[in-house]
């Protein structure tokens, strides 16, 4: 989710090996969970786009080309998820689960208004922090809300200034997600 490392091995895999070893006039079915713009289906269609044949098949319909010829909101297996209890399901997974793995749209681990990198590139330790003679710090909370114990994560992030107008975010306390 968001980790270019693994998305660069995985692309140069893709490159290297996959493409290389496919017989002549034979076929490649690419099935996967979209959660990152920049995951392999991405790139692929970035890349090749117009060689592929795309079978998108949302939760919930998006567009009148739906693939089932759905109409929009109809849901993908009624009898089994009608529309309300993909509406229930949709609260507590949270924005970013919900469209990427129900909808296939991966939705940007940066928001509207912090850009990922901003936070990524000025993190600094503990140990680090405690010799800066700091200005000004920020603390942000996104609580998650909602009604359901398990929904979206808490969101905390910490922003300091020191005198010389330098910015820094302390390193997360707790790991991220790996690409095992």
């Amino acid at each position: 989710m968001g980790d270019r490392g693994c998305h660069l091995r995985l692309w140069e895999w893709w490159q290297a090996v996959l493409l290389t070893r496919i017989e002549p006039g034979g076929s490649v079915i690419l099935i996967q969970t979209r959660w990152d713009e920049d995951d392999l289906a991405g790139r692929v269609l970035a890349d090749e786009g117009d060689r592929w044949t795309v079978i998108d098949l949302p939760a919930v319909a998006l567009s009148a080309d739906d693939a089932l010829q759905r109409p929009l909101g109809a849901p993908l297996w009624p009898e089994r998820y009608d529309a309300d209890a993909l509406a229930e399901i949709s609260r507590p997974v949270g924005e970013r689960v919900w469209w990427s793995l129900y909808m296939q749209q991966p939705r940007p681990q940066a928001g509207g208004v912090w850009q990922w990198s901003w936070i990524t590139n000025n993190r600094i330790s503990a140990a680090q922090l405690r010799g800066i003679d700091l200005t000004r710090i920020v603390v942000a909370v996104d609580p998650a809300g909602g009604e359901s114990a398990v929904g979206d994560e808490t969101g905390i992030v910490a922003a300091a200034r020191d005198r010389d107008g330098h910015l820094a975010s302390p390193a997360p306390q707790a790991p991220g997600p790996s690409c095992g």
